[in-house]
């Protein structure tokens, strides 16, 4: 009998997990280089009409959100 805690315990697809994982890695490293994701097109669009604070504000969200993502993540791929 499948259920949510079933899921939670037991995760059937480790490809996705993987997937994320690898995802939340890029967004880390390109905030870590000299890019800056404020600065890209739609970024500054939305700065224009949101102001700048609110999208710096986003973009750091996104940040913890990636780290937080990998310290949960990554151990459950290193010992499966």
């Amino acid at each position: 009998m499948s259920s949510i805690l079933n899921s939670i315990i037991y995760p059937s697809n480790q490809t996705i997990i993987a997937i994320m994982v690898a995802l939340a890695g890029l967004r880390v490293f390109i905030e870590m280089t000299p890019l800056n994701p404020s600065s890209w097109p739609i970024s500054a669009r939305w700065a224009k009409r949101v102001g700048q604070e609110h999208v710096e504000k986003f973009h750091r969200t996104g940040l913890i959100i990636c780290i937080g993502q990998i310290f949960l993540w990554a151990p459950q791929l290193l010992f499966s």
